[in-house]
């Protein structure tokens, strides 16, 4: 089995299909790729526990607690939000009242900081 086979495999694996769709995609038997899978910890309670972000498309390992995570981290979430929030929610513009600088916000019209970080240097919350 070349690299790219096997590089195939994994990424085939890991988007949740089963050892036959694969087996057809790649003209191997089944018994081949349930070997490598096995070998190589692409079983199907690994799978289950991981997902790819919605944004970055890194591997996610999922909590055994609480709901599916769709997002790695709080960045992506936002950056996607970004990209995504003109179809769904208003925009809002402000001034930040610890810094200056203009932001926008998608559906909070209160928002007073552009950041967490500003919103601790200015006091959190109180006057300047």
């Amino acid at each position: 089995m070349t690299d790219l086979e096997k590089d195939e495999i994994y990424k085939e694996r890991l988007k949740g299909n089963d050892y036959n769709t694969i087996s057809q995609k790649m003209s191997l038997s089944p018994a081949v790729i349930r070997t490598f899978c096995s070998r190589n910890g692409l079983t199907d309670e690994i799978i289950g526990k991981t997902s790819e972000c919605c944004f970055c498309h890194k591997q996610i390992i999922q909590k055994k607690r609480g709901s599916k995570r769709i997002f790695c981290d709080e960045r992506c979430r936002s950056a996607w939000r970004r990209a995504h929030y003109k179809l769904k929610e208003p925009v809002y513009h402000h001034i930040c009242v610890g810094c200056g600088n203009a932001f926008d916000t998608a559906g909070n019209k209160s928002q007073r900081y552009c950041s967490r970080k500003c919103y601790r240097k200015s006091g959190g919350g109180g006057a300047s």
